[in-house]
C-alpha cells in the first residue's frame, strides 16, 4: 500500500464510538492534539477541560508544512476497505478510485470526514479528531494515554496536485476515459520540445540541446599530431602558374608617411640571409609576388604594415621571411628549457587548419637552420604543445583560445617579443576575437608598439575593421594589391538557380562532368551547416565518389587527417564548412563548389580563393537558392561585374527587382582604401606619378576612390 500500513495490523473489527476510546463526551481543543496546523501536533487555543465544541484541535489532516496533512480518523472497525469502505478486497485491490476514510493517494484533493493525508502532490482538505494529554500522564505499552480534552481538528495540505473527487479519471488532468499515460492535455504541459520548452519541433530534432545550455558531448581523445617530414614540406606547396607572369603587371598602392622603401625587383636584392635564399628557390619561388615585393623591404626596415592582397598572393612569406630573417641575423635565443617561453616572433591566425599551414610554412623556410617554429591550437594535446615551446621556440603560431589559455597560466609570455603578425585580422574581428586578441596585446608583458613591428594582413580590410586595427599598429603603411576584396579574376565564376531541394542531384551531375575529364581533379563544396556537410559527404560517398568531409564537429584529428588525404589525394572532394574557406594552400584544387553560398559577400571570395592560386586557372561553381540567397543578390552581381565574368540574364533580374540593399560597393581597380587618405591623413603615394619607381603600368585617376 501507498502509505506502508497493512490491514493485517489492524485491530479486530468492531464498531467504535468514541465512549470505546475512553474519551469525555464534552469536546474541547488543545495545542497538544494529535494532527497539527502548522506541520507539528495542533493548533489551536488550549481550552483543556472546557464543555465546548473547540475549534482547531488539530488532525493529521491539517495545515501541514511539513508533508502536509496525515491520517485522521482510526483504524479500528471491520476489515473493510480503506479506500472505499466495502468489504471483500482490501485498498490496494479496490476497484474504486476514491478514498472516502481518508486514505493517503498521491496527486488528488480530499474533502472528507474522518482526517486527510496529504502527500507531496496532495492537497487535503479534512476534519479530524484530536485530543489532548498531560505530559505527566502514564502511557499505556503501546504509547497511548487518556486524553484529558478531545476536539474536532481541520485543515488543508499547502503542497498541492490536482482535484480528483473520485473515479477512474486521468492522474493529469481529472477526466476520465483514458489513463495518464494517454493523456491528450499533458496535465497542464505544454506542448514544446521537452529541452528547451519552445513549440514547433521535437526534442530529437532541438536545435538548442540541453535547453540553451552547451551541448555536452564526449570528451575529445588526446591527439598529438605527427610531424611532418621536412623534405615533404617542399613538395606540399602550390607552384606557379601559367598566368603568374600577369601579377608583374598588378596595381599596388602603398600609403603612409616616409621613409617608403622601393619595391624590390627580386628576392636576392631583399639583403635577406643565404640560407633564407636557398630555401626561396628550393620551394619553388622564382620571383616575388607583388605583395612581396612592396612589404618585405619595408618590414625589414622597421614599418608595421597592413597589407591588402587577393587571396592565394603570397602573404605568408611576406611576413615570415622578414621574421626569419631578424632571428637568424641577430641570433636570438629561443630560450630552450627555460619557462615561461620568450618568442620572438607572434602569429595569431583565427582557425587551427591554418595555423598549421603557418607553421609548416615558418618551417620550410627555416630549413636547416637554429630557427624553432611551433605551433598552439584548440583539439590537440595542450601538454604536448607546451612541451615542445619550452624545448626552444623563436616563432609561436597559435589561435587566440589556446594562445589566450597558455598566457593566463603564465607558460607564455611578451618580453622578447619583435614581430606581432595577425593573419586574416578582419575574419578574427568578425569571429569575435577582438577581446582575446586585446587580453593579448594589452598583457602586461607585451613590448610597446615602438619596440616591435607589428603586421596585419588579410584579403579584404573594410574600413570598419581598420579603424579597429590601427590601435594595434605605430605609423603604419597601408599596401594594397590589386582588386583586393574582388574576386581573383584567375577563377572563373558560374552561378547556376538550383533549388534547396535540387542541389544533392545537380552536385552529383556537375562531379560526374568535371570528372570524367579529369579523374584526379579536386574539388571543394562549401555549405553552411555541420550537419549538412556530413549529409552531402555521405551522398556522394553511396554514389561512388571519393568523397571525405570537414567542420567544427569533428575532432581534430579526424579533420586533420581528412585535410591531409584530400591533399594526398587519397579523397578527391571535400565537403567542408567555412573552416576551410580561409587561407589555405591545397595544391590541384580545380573547383570549387557553393553548395549553400555565404551570407557575406566577403566570404564568397574567399571561398572561391582556394582555387586559381600563384596565376594557377580555376573554377567556382555556386548554386543560388531563390529563398536563401535573395539577400546576396546584389552584392553577387558586383563582384562578378568587377571580375569580368559573364552575369546569368536571370541573376539580372532577380538583383533589380530585389529588396536588399546592396552591402557591397566595390571601389574600382582597389576594393580597399587607406581611410587615413581619405580622413586627409598620411601620404599616399601613386604609381601613376611614380611609375619608375613602383614599376609597372599607371593607374588611371577615375579608378581611385582617394584621388
Amino acid at each position: 500500500m501507498s502509505d506502508g500500513w497493512d490491514e493485517s495490523d489492524a485491530a479486530p473489527a468492531s464498531d467504535w464510538n468514541i465512549e470505546s476510546f475512553g474519551l469525555p463526551t464534552s469536546f474541547g481543543s488543545s495545542k497538544k492534539a494529535f494532527g497539527d496546523g502548522k506541520g507539528d501536533f495542533g493548533e489551536g487555543s488550549h481550552n483543556n477541560f472546557n464543555d465546548t465544541f473547540g475549534s482547531g484541535g488539530g488532525s493529521f489532516g491539517g495545515r501541514g508544512r511539513s508533508r502536509g496533512g496525515g491520517r485522521g480518523g482510526g483504524r479500528g472497525g471491520s476489515r473493510a476497505c480503506f479506500k472505499c469502505g466495502d468489504e471483500g478486497h482490501m485498498s490496494r485491490d479496490c476497484p474504486s478510485a476514491s478514498d472516502s476514510r481518508g486514505y493517503r493517494t498521491n496527486n488528488r484533493r480530499q474533502d472528507n470526514w474522518g482526517g486527510s493525508s496529504s502527500s507531496k502532490h496532495a492537497n487535503g482538505d479534512s476534519f479530524g479528531f484530536g485530543s489532548a494529554f498531560d505530559e505527566d500522564q502514564e502511557r499505556d505499552p503501546f504509547g497511548a494515554v487518556e486524553p484529558s480534552s478531545f476536539g474536532f481538528g481541520s485543515g488543508s495540505g499547502s503542497r498541492g496536485g490536482r482535484r480528483n473527487d473520485g473515479g477512474k479519471g486521468c492522474f493529469k488532468c481529472g477526466e476520465e476515459g483514458h489513463m495518464s499515460r494517454d493523456c491528450p492535455s499533458g496535465g497542464g504541459r505544454n506542448k514544446g520540445c521537452f529541452k528547451c520548452s519552445q513549440e514547433g519541433h521535437s526534442a530529437r530534432d532541438c536545435p538548442n540541446p540541453g535547453g540553451g545550455a552547451e551541448e555536452k558531448r564526449p570528451r575529445a581523445p588526446i591527439y598529438i599530431p605527427e610531424d611532418v617530414n621536412e623534405d615533404d614540406l617542399f613538395v606540399m606547396g602550390i607552384e606557379a602558374g601559367s598566368n603568374f607572369d600577369a601579377y608583374a603587371n598588378i596595381r599596388v598602392n602603398v600609403t603612409g608617411d616616409d621613409p617608403i622603401q622601393a619595391p624590390a625587383a627580386s628576392f636576392q636584392t631583399m639583403n635577406l640571409r643565404p640560407l633564407l635564399l636557398e630555401n626561396i628557390a628550393k620551394a619553388g619561388y622564382g620571383c616575388p609576388t607583388p605583395v612581396q615585393k612592396y612589404t618585405i623591404p619595408n618590414v625589414m626596415n622597421g614599418r608595421d604594415i597592413m597589407g591588402c592582397a587577393q587571396t592565394g598572393s603570397g602573404k605568408t612569406a611576406a611576413f615570415l621571411l622578414p621574421m626569419l630573417h631578424h632571428i637568424l641575423d641577430n641570433n636570438c635565443p629561443s630560450n630552450a628549457f627555460e619557462e615561461p617561453a620568450q618568442p620572438t616572433g607572434l602569429v595569431i591566425c583565427p582557425t587551427r587548419e591554418l595555423a598549421i599551414q603557418i607553421m609548416r610554412e615558418a618551417r620550410k623556410f627555416s630549413h636547416s637552420s637554429v630557427a624553432k617554429c611551433c605551433v598552439a591550437y584548440g583539439g590537440a594535446a595542450g601538454f604536448h604543445q607546451l612541451k615542445t615551446i619550452h624545448s626552444g621556440c623563436h616563432i609561436l603560431v597559435a589561435t587566440p583560445g589556446r594562445l589566450l589559455d597558455f598566457v593566463e597560466k603564465g607558460k607564455v609570455v611578451f618580453s622578447s617579443l619583435k614581430y606581432l603578425v595577425l593573419d586574416e585580422a578582419d575574419r578574427m574581428l568578425d569571429m569575435g576575437f577582438l577581446s582575446s586578441i586585446k587580453t593579448v596585446i594589452n598583457h602586461k608583458t607585451m613590448t610597446p608598439t615602438t619596440d616591435r613591428i607589428t603586421l596585419m594582413f588579410s584579403a579584404t580590410f573594410p574600413n570598419e575593421i581598420q579603424e579597429l586595427a590601427s590601435a594595434f599598429l605605430n605609423n603604419y603603411l597601408f599596401v594594397v594589391v590589386g582588386s583586393v576584396g574582388a574576386a581573383n579574376t584567375d577563377v572563373k565564376q558560374e552561378v547556376l538557380c538550383v533549388p534547396k531541394f535540387e542541389k544533392k542531384a545537380k552536385l552529383v551531375e556537375m562531379c560526374e562532368e568535371i570528372l570524367i575529364n579529369a579523374e584526379d581533379e579536386k574539388i571543394l563544396v562549401f555549405v553552411e551547416q555541420k550537419r549538412v556537410a556530413d549529409f552531402v559527404g555521405t551522398y556522394l560517398c553511396e554514389k561512388n565518389f571519393r568523397a571525405t568531409t570537414m567542420h567544427g564537429d569533428r575532432y581534430q584529428a579526424q579533420r586533420e587527417q581528412a585535410l591531409t588525404e584530400f591533399r594526398t589525394g587519397v579523397y578527391n572532394i571535400l565537403v567542408a564548412t567555412a573552416v576551410a574557406a580561409r587561407g589555405l594552400d591545397i595544391k590541384g584544387i580545380g573547383v570549387v563548389v557553393n553548395y549553400d553560398l555565404p551570407k557575406e559577400i566577403d566570404e564568397y571570395v574567399h571561398r572561391i580563393g582556394r582555387t586559381g592560386r600563384l596565376g594557377n586557372r580555376g573554377l567556382s561553381i555556386s548554386f543560388y537558392d531563390e529563398e536563401a540567397d535573395a539577400c546576396l543578390t546584389k552584392d553577387l552581381v558586383k563582384v562578378l561585374s568587377e571580375a569580368e565574368q559573364t552575369i546569368p540574364d536571370w541573376l539580372t533580374q532577380k538583383a533589380n527587382t530585389s529588396g536588399y540593399s546592396q552591402t557591397y560597393h566595390g571601389s574600382g581597380l582597389f576594393a580597399a582604401s587607406d581611410i587615413r587618405t581619405k580622413n586627409g591623413g598620411g601620404r599616399h603615394w601613386e604609381k601613376n606619378q611614380a611609375s619608375s619607381f613602383f614599376g609597372g603600368p599607371s593607374v588611371n585617376n577615375v579608378d581611385e576612390e582617394w584621388d
